[in-house]
């Protein structure tokens, strides 16, 4: 048998013919820096041996015992660019049989206890040669020609040793990778020409990778062993050890049968000893098998859906596995990546995907085989919600049934980043059944409770999610502490409805005489004096109705959604601003002092924050904003607003236009007709009566610590500045 280690040094070791060491040669090295070999010495009595120098130094390998070994130097392993690399071990020393102990080899592979290693992915056949998978004796007859005269001789020994990890090629159809390990044919004594040759071995050199293709119908499978494969022939001619190398003539075919584990092998080789030419053939069958490989059987391919863990729990099944000696000793699951466990059923967990799994089976004289099946776990799972509020509170802008916007609920997908599509409908608004779909986060709802189905879908399917959805109305008139409606005031808004007024202070809400309001939301005590109509009244406290009153509904109610103050910046000081009548000026934005602009003088604003410390506006003065809304001002001691609010129109003449104002102080009046949104934190603002009674004084939205509206104001609700759509 064959035993085949790999060292990193090389030395040659030289005996006299007594058998005493006589001397010893340092390696020499070829052009490469690759060590190279000197076989024998010329009278053919050298020993040549590999060493390895981190266990002994040359001179100890030099002194130690050499029998029973031979070397073969491999071709140098080179890149791309057929550049050798040096690194790469050249040296193979082979363990000859020792006569007097002919059962002693062991099997290629199995040198000093090394295990038999499963083979890679990408590399069926590995590299190094492994345990054998179909090994057995050979004995049969051939033929040796020496200087023309060939000569009969029986074959009474030898072995092969086979690799086959898919012994069936079921797992690659048609043509399947296989490696010899070794061959190694023994010829019986003869006598050739007047030469008396014994011990006569002719063996592989190194192991071969090749191809093996499936007969048919039947358990074997051929192999071929390409012609020019080189051999080693060792023995004694005339009492003298000679070896050569020789090349196969032709393809040295062979089959092997897997359920039997019979190998049957014909050799044909020519060479040269002593300058004439050597030739010899050989028809070999194994006379006793020596292992039979498992025969794995993974089992059919599989499609599991995943949990909501995003894997699957997948069984399993070898247990179909072979074994033709009856000694199985292990079977391995893994996939590309991970071992998943050991025996004939398992379980394994898997993710979402497809996956190889190999099944390798072991038996106790190493042979290893191999059984794939694809595993595909597959995405079954529906989109989930993420923390989804059961309730929603939105704000129109317009009293009245208006498009708001609806925060849209995040939906993902568990197992994967793809995102769901989300959709929405309105299936019921205040109490009555509805159908409105919610298109972008959008939908057209009335003041209210609604409630709304949104649903994510995937490939797989949907969920669907209830939510309510709390609608409240900007309101007209908001007010902190106390709110005063005087005597026929209106409030109205586009759509025929009426705008909202809402008081949430402590001071009471008090609704003179004769006052057409919308839905009024008090959280203090609210009196209705005679001849009002109210869309209705929201009351947190006690309430006092006049004569003749008209009330849509009236609702104990101190739970009402209320809006923020909005904020107000910090306002500075700076430069002051004097426009005598008639005159005009433009300021940028910025910080501002004391700011007079008289009687038809003309006040140019600047788009962004402008802060003053004092404004006086006077009567037919003009503030000139920018026409898209885009001025902000913002007054810190002292308002007087008796002019107007300006921008220059598409033919230059002279329109109203909105402001965003805003005042710090504690009082102030609105004495002109406003468009816009009139902020007041701290102040008690007074709305007053339009100089022209047909038309309204104030069109907007209004918010004070207390407000005040005058007898016969007239106000408009506007969605100018509003958050929502």
């Amino acid at each position: 048998m064959v035993c085949t280690v790999r060292k990193t040094q090389c030395l040659v070791f030289l005996k006299d013919q007594f058998g005493i060491p006589r001397e010893c040669i340092e390696p020499v090295r070829d052009a490469n820096g690759v060590t190279a070999l000197i076989r024998q010495d010329p009278e053919g009595i050298g020993q040549a041996k590999c060493f390895d120098p981190t266990e002994q130094t040359p001179q100890e390998a030099c002194e130690a015992e050499c029998t029973f070994l031979d070397l073969v130097m491999n071709p140098p392993v080179t890149n791309a660019q057929g550049q050798v690399n040096p690194s790469v071990p050249r040296c193979v020393a082979q363990v000859l049989d020792d006569p007097a102990n002919p059962n002693d080899g062991v099997h290629p592979g199995e040198c000093a206890d090394s295990s038999s290693q499963p083979l890679a992915y990408d590399d069926e056949i590995p590299g190094a040669p492994t345990s054998p998978d179909f090994y057995g004796d050979l004995a049969g007859s051939g033929s040796v020609t020496f200087d023309g005269s060939t000569h009969v001789v029986q074959v009474t020994g030898g072995s092969i040793s086979l690799k086959t990890p898919d012994p069936t090629c079921a797992n690659s159809p048609g043509v399947c990778r296989m490696r010899v390990n070794a061959v190694e044919v023994h010829y019986d004594t003869f006598s050739i020409d007047g030469h008396a040759v014994s011990g006569l071995k002719v063996f592989l050199i190194e192991p071969l990778d090749t191809l093996a293709f499936p007969i048919e119908g039947t358990s074997e499978v051929a192999f071929v062993m390409l012609s020019g494969t080189v051999l080693n022939a060792t023995g004694t001619v005339d009492g003298e050890r000679v070896s050569l190398r020789v090349q196969t003539t032709s393809e040295i075919s062979g089959i092997y049968d897997w359920q039997t584990g019979a190998i049957t092998l014909g050799i044909d080789f020519a060479g040269a000893l002593a300058g004439q030419p050597v030739s010899g053939t050989a028809l070999l069958t194994t006379n006793q098998v020596g292992n039979q490989p498992p025969i794995a059987v993974a089992g059919a391919d599989q499609t599991v859906a995943a949990t909501d863990s995003c894997e699957a729990l997948v069984a399993l099944d070898g247990s179909a596995t072979t074994d033709g000696n009856g000694n199985l000793s292990e079977l391995l699951w893994s996939t590309e990546t991970a071992t998943l466990g050991s025996g004939p059923t398992i379980q394994a967990s898997l993710p979402i995907g497809e996956h190889r799994v190999k099944l390798s089976a072991f038996d106790e004289a190493g042979a290893y085989t191999f059984d794939e099946l694809i595993v595909t776990v597959t995405d079954e799972t529906l989109p989930e919600f993420v923390a989804p509020a059961a309730e929603e509170q939105v704000w129109s802008c317009e009293p009245g049934a208006s498009t708001v916007t609806l925060p849209v609920p995040q939906a993902v997908n568990p197992c994967n980043s793809d995102a769901p599509v989300v959709t929405g409908q309105v299936v019921s608004v205040n109490g009555a059944p509805a159908s409105l779909p919610v298109v972008d986060g959008l939908v057209s709802l009335p003041a209210g409770t609604s409630v709304v189905e949104w649903t994510a879908t995937n490939d797989n399917g949907s969920v669907t999610i209830t939510q309510q959805v709390h609608v409240a109305s900007e309101p007209t008139l908001f007010a902190t502490k106390s709110l005063t409606v005087g005597d026929a005031v209106q409030v109205t808004a586009d759509g025929g409805v009426r705008g909202t007024l809402m008081n949430v202070g402590t001071s009471p809400t008090t609704l003179r005489n004769d006052v057409q309001l919308g839905d009024v939301f008090s959280l203090p005590s609210v009196t209705v004096l005679d001849r009002a109509v109210l869309a209705s009244l929201h009351h947190g406290g006690a309430f006092t109705l006049g004569n003749q009153v008209t009330i849509g509904a009236i609702v104990a109610d101190s739970d009402f959604p209320q809006p923020q103050m909005p904020v107000l910046p910090a306002i500075g000081t700076g430069p002051g601003v004097n426009l005598e009548p008639d005159q005009t000026q433009s300021i940028a934005q910025g910080s501002y002092g004391n700011v007079v602009v008289k009687s038809r003088a003309k006040l140019t604003l600047a788009a962004g924050v402008t802060t003053m410390t004092r404004l006086e506006l006077s009567p037919q003065a003009q503030l000139v904003v920018p026409a898209n809304g885009s001025a902000r001002l913002f007054v810190r001691d002292q308002l007087i607003f008796q002019g107007s609010v300006t921008s220059v129109g598409p033919s230059g003449s002279t329109v109203t236009a909105p402001l965003y104002l805003g005042f710090a102080g504690a009082e102030t009046r609105l004495s002109a007709d406003f468009w816009g949104v009139a902020v007041a934190p701290n102040a008690l603002l007074h709305i007053e009566t339009a100089s022209s009674p047909s038309s309204p004084s104030a069109r907007g939205r209004f918010y004070a610590k207390s407000l005040d509206v005058q007898a016969g104001v007239r106000l408009k609700h506007d969605d100018v500045f509003c958050s929502a759509p």
